[in-house]
């Protein structure tokens, strides 16, 4: 984390240093920054709206987290729900910064060594990890295609 912080401090002052970089930070970045902030104050005032977006991630976090546990579970797999949670949320952030669409290969490999590096045998590990991807990744395309379709028809988007 403190190198991420100083690269990008010294990226920032970098671009600072230089005409056209202070020119992108006036114009495009503060702005992005200020309409950032207007809706964090927005969703401040509203506690209810607060209380929705927090619960909402959260839940959301929950249920894929579940859905990894039943995989494991599916396959015999007797480790503890916290472990799993931990290997999930160490699995997405590897997703998120993954060069790949949906962090494709390297979310697996990461939710598979997680799930090996806390006592799950490889085997029950590959096979939870890719039933979990099939059906919190893949399985949802079908549908959402046919979603899709269905609003563009009847003019909804």
């Amino acid at each position: 984390i403190a190198i991420g912080a100083a690269a990008v401090v010294v990226l920032a002052g970098i671009a600072w240093a230089l005409p056209f970089g202070r020119r992108f930070v006036r114009d495009t970045i503060l702005p992005a920054v200020r309409r950032s902030a207007q809706g964090i104050v927005a969703v401040a005032k509203r506690p209810l709206r607060l209380v929705s977006l927090i619960g909402g991630t959260a839940g959301v976090t929950l249920s894929y987290t579940g859905a990894l546990f039943a995989s494991v579970a599916a396959f015999y797999g007797d480790v503890p729900f916290v472990p799993v949670a931990i290997v999930f949320l160490l699995g997405n952030f590897v997703q998120a910064v993954a060069p790949t669409p949906g962090g494709l290969g390297a979310a697996e490999a990461a939710y598979i060594g997680g799930l090996t590096a806390i006592g799950l045998p490889s085997e029950q590990a590959v096979a939870a990890v890719l039933v979990y991807r099939f059906f919190t990744f893949f399985a949802p395309v079908l549908p959402g295609w046919f979603a899709m379709m269905w609003l563009q028809r009847s003019e909804a988007i």
